[in-house]
C-alpha cells in the first residue's frame, strides 16, 4: 500500500555517497498548501496569505485527509498534482520534486554525468530551487506508478460545505511543462551504472 508514512524528508544525503543509481522515472505526487484571508493589522486590509510545507503526499487521499485534519474556519486548501522523479539506487529510493512550479527542474543542472551516479550527487545536481524537496521512500517499489510521458495534472481546491461535513473539492487542470523533468530523467538514465 502506498502511504506518506513511507517518506523520510529529513534524510542525510552524505550517507548516500555509495548508493549507485540504476534507474529514474516519472511519478506523480501531491503538494498540499493553504490559503486564507488574514487581517494585516489596524491600518491594513485583509490580504490573502499562502502557506506551504516543504513536503508532499503520495496519494490524493492522503493529501485530502491531511487537509481535513488541519481544517479551520476561513482556510482554503489547495492540492497541486505535480510531477516528481523516482530515483532507484542499490538499497534506497529517492523521490524528488519541485513545488510551486509550472516548469519543474527548469534550473536544475541536468547535464549527463560522467562520474559515478550516486543518490548524493544526483540529488545535489537537481537541487536548484528554493522549492526543491526530496525524500527517501521506504515502501514497496511496485506501489509507485510510473507516469506516461504526457500525464495530466490538476489543482484541487477545497470548498467548505459546513463544519460537520467533509470538504468538497473543485478540480481545475494545470498547465505544467514536463520538458525539463524529462531532460533530468534522461540525464540520470544516460549510460547507467553497471
Amino acid at each position: 500500500m502506498l502511504t506518506t508514512n513511507n517518506l523520510n524528508f529529513n534524510w542525510d544525503s552524505s550517507k548516500s555517497d555509495d548508493e549507485l543509481v540504476s534507474d529514474a522515472f516519472l511519478i506523480k505526487v501531491y503538494n498540499l498548501y493553504q490559503r486564507r484571508n488574514e487581517w494585516g493589522g489596524i491600518f491594513s486590509k485583509t490580504t490573502v496569505k499562502e502557506r506551504s510545507w516543504e513536503d508532499y503526499y503520495l496519494t490524493l487521499q492522503d493529501a485530502r485527509d491531511s487537509a481535513e485534519e488541519q481544517r479551520t474556519q476561513g482556510t482554503v486548501f489547495i492540492i497541486d498534482e505535480i510531477p516528481a522523479i523516482c530515483i532507484i539506487a542499490n538499497s534506497a529510493v529517492l523521490l524528488a520534486a519541485q513545488l510551486m512550479s509550472d516548469n519543474p527542474f527548469k534550473n536544475a543542472n541536468c547535464k549527463r554525468m560522467k562520474e559515478r551516479r550516486t543518490l548524493s550527487n544526483v540529488n545535489q545536481q537537481m537541487h536548484s530551487d528554493k522549492w526543491y524537496v526530496s525524500a527517501i521512500y521506504t515502501g514497496q517499489l511496485n506501489a509507485l506508478e510510473k507516469q506516461e510521458k504526457s500525464p495530466e495534472y490538476y489543482a484541487h481546491t477545497s470548498n467548505s460545505t459546513g463544519p460537520k461535513s467533509f470538504m468538497a473539492w473543485r478540480i481545475k487542470p494545470r498547465d505544467i511543462s514536463i520538458k525539463s523533468i524529462i531532460k533530468c530523467i534522461n540525464s540520470i538514465n544516460y549510460g547507467r551504472n553497471s
